[in-house]
């Protein structure tokens, strides 16, 4: 994982992910067993993301920025799934 700014939140997924937000608009999945990182780089705030949320069964991912904003990203927009 790289940011270009602080991480703002990080928190580990279940036993297999560890997720982490920064002020540099992005919001970063880490699979464990992998190494794989997906990578979310937000553009439906316009701040920094403050915080974020992965359901347990890696289907939504939440977001929400300095904006007041929350968004939500579905199924599709996550590629790492719990196995």
């Amino acid at each position: 994982m790289q940011f270009d700014s602080a991480i703002t939140r990080l928190e580990f997924v279940g036993a297999k992910h560890l997720l982490a937000v920064s002020e540099d608009l992005s919001v970063q999945i880490m699979d464990l067993d992998s190494g794989k990182v997906q990578n979310f780089t937000e553009g439906r705030h316009s701040c920094s993301v403050r915080n974020a949320a992965v359901d347990p069964m890696m289907d939504l991912l939440a977001t929400v920025g300095c904006d007041g904003n929350l968004h939500i990203h579905g199924a599709s927009d996550l590629s790492l799934k719990r196995k």
